[in-house]
């Protein structure tokens, strides 16, 4: 790919040459004939396009380091076509429903618990890595940031 872009830039360069010798005034002499046939440009191909973000739709196993310690939790994720996302988190309290949205690639979505009598909401970012693993924060507002991460189940 390099040498065929590389090829391309000379055969342009060299095209670029041969119209500015062509506009120039004619020189005293007589020019020598050409002996060469003349170059055609090569086809240029197009550049490569940005490969979409793979959509995070799907069952995943989290693994959360929490200031408590780590933390398993399943994740599953439903995507609409507007790119609001559904689905459930459940860890060791059990299933909880999230609620949020892709957007440019990165999944964010909040779940709501009773923290002992109050309701409270944790915010989770994450973005699809091109190992096909998830890796984000969890964002518990005052409290702080911890991080997470998380691999497809396979076989579904």
């Amino acid at each position: 790919m390099k040498q065929s872009l590389t090829a391309a830039i000379a055969v342009v360069v060299l095209a670029g040459a041969a119209t500015l010798s062509a506009q120039a005034p004619p020189a005293a002499a007589k020019p020598a004939p050409q002996t060469a046939a003349p170059q055609t440009a090569a086809p240029q191909t197009a550049a490569p396009t940005a490969k979409a973000p793979a959509s995070p739709a799907g069952k995943w196993n989290m693994n959360l380091e929490s200031p408590q310690g780590a933390m398993a939790a399943a994740l599953e994720v439903k995507v609409d076509a507007t790119n609001k996302v559904t689905g459930t988190l459940e860890g060791p309290q059990g299933p909880t429903a999230i609620a949020g949205e892709v957007k440019d690639g990165v999944l964010g979505f909040t779940i709501s618990i009773d923290g002992g009598g109050t309701a409270m909401e944790i915010y989770f970012e994450g973005k699809i890595n091109a190992d096909g693993k998830m890796t984000g924060t969890v964002s518990l507002g005052d409290m702080g940031n911890f991080p997470f991460t998380a691999v497809r189940v396979k076989g579904l």
